[in-house]
């Protein structure tokens, strides 16, 4: 009987040794399924951060001047065009609002810096929103090799001597016949160059100029009053701001402006505002209605196309407004 108590006593202690090992080894394995799990989560999260965000665009990003707001049912459409000038076939991409007519827009002509394709200017001066918006059409004429003759400066249009004041004078009979849309030019770096000679020597070629990061071969007063805008950084390396700064050009853009401002018979500047980095500096009494209107920014920009921040406007911000498109 004893003997029986007893083995039924093993049993028993037997049996709950066996359920506390199971309860233990459930509970373990319930861990580590836990832990297979976060290790997972952490592996998605890890993913995520790996893969940033796009930045927003040049004009998409911010600004204390914002981009014309694309009108809905509006594409851009690019069609390349060629003319022929002095026996040489020179070409020129047309970026228009394919559903609007083209005739009766604005039309804005725009020379990019040297060793720039059209596509890569096209992606960085921020101008393409005003197609989008109905209002205006751009050209951009090809360079030579990429580069424009202004006159003795730069690359391989001026080593070979490529008549670009000829080819744009072409160009704007060509897109505006009997000039009976607004027409105007701008002109970034060596592009830019190309625009003061024009703008000094054929002022009436164009109805407003916006020169970016560029100053002329020598100081060039206009042969007439003209509505320029002047876009400079006060840390540009390749253009000296003021006399002094260090830079490969000359002469210095506080030096030009002044020029400017006398061959337009221009008053002391009417207004001058701060926003952010960009201290915009303009006179509109000046001789027969013209204005000139200086654009500086503080840092940051360098020689690069001037991009803006949320507290700053960009250069195409800056030229939409002078030319009274926004």
């Amino acid at each position: 009987m004893r003997s029986s108590v007893r083995l039924a006593g093993v049993v028993v202690l037997t049996l709950a040794v066996i359920v506390a090992v199971m309860a233990v080894t459930t509970k373990r394995g319930a861990a580590h399924t836990t832990n297979t799990a976060a290790p997972a989560t952490t592996a998605r999260h890890s993913t995520a951060a790996a893969t940033p965000t796009p930045a927003p665009s040049a004009t998409s990003s911010p600004t204390a001047t914002p981009a014309p707001t694309p009108t809905p049912g509006i594409t851009v459409s690019q069609t390349t065009q060629s003319i022929d000038v002095n026996g040489a076939t020179r070409q020129y991409l047309v970026v228009s609002p394919s559903s609007t007519t083209a005739e009766s827009l604005p039309i804005v002509v725009v020379l990019g810096g040297i060793q720039a394709s059209v596509q890569l200017e096209l992606s960085r001066d921020g101008l393409v929103p005003l197609v989008q918006a109905g209002a205006a059409e751009l050209i951009y004429p090809v360079g030579y090799n990429e580069s424009w003759n202004a006159g003795g400066c730069c690359g391989d249009a001026a080593y070979t001597g490529v008549d670009d004041p000829t080819f744009i004078t072409a160009l704007v009979a060509t897109v505006d016949p009997g000039h009976n849309v607004p027409i105007y030019l701008v002109g970034y770096s060596n592009g830019g160059r190309l625009a003061y000679t024009l703008a000094c020597g054929n002022p009436s070629l164009f109805d407003a100029y916006a020169i970016v990061k560029a100053v002329p071969l020598t100081p060039c007063a206009a042969q007439a009053p003209i509505n320029i805008l002047q876009i400079a950084a006060t840390d540009d390396w390749e253009v000296p701001y003021q006399p002094g700064d260090s830079g490969d050009v000359w002469p210095p853009v506080t030096e030009q402006v002044g020029l400017l401002q006398q061959s337009n018979g221009c008053d002391p500047p009417s207004t001058t505002t701060v926003t952010g980095s960009l201290t915009y500096q303009t006179w509109v009494s000046c001789a027969q209605g013209t204005r000139l209107a200086f654009a500086t920014y503080a840092d940051g920009s360098q020689h690069l196309w001037p991009a803006g921040d949320a507290a700053t406007p960009n250069a195409a911000d800056v030229i939409e407004r002078f030319f009274g498109m926004s």
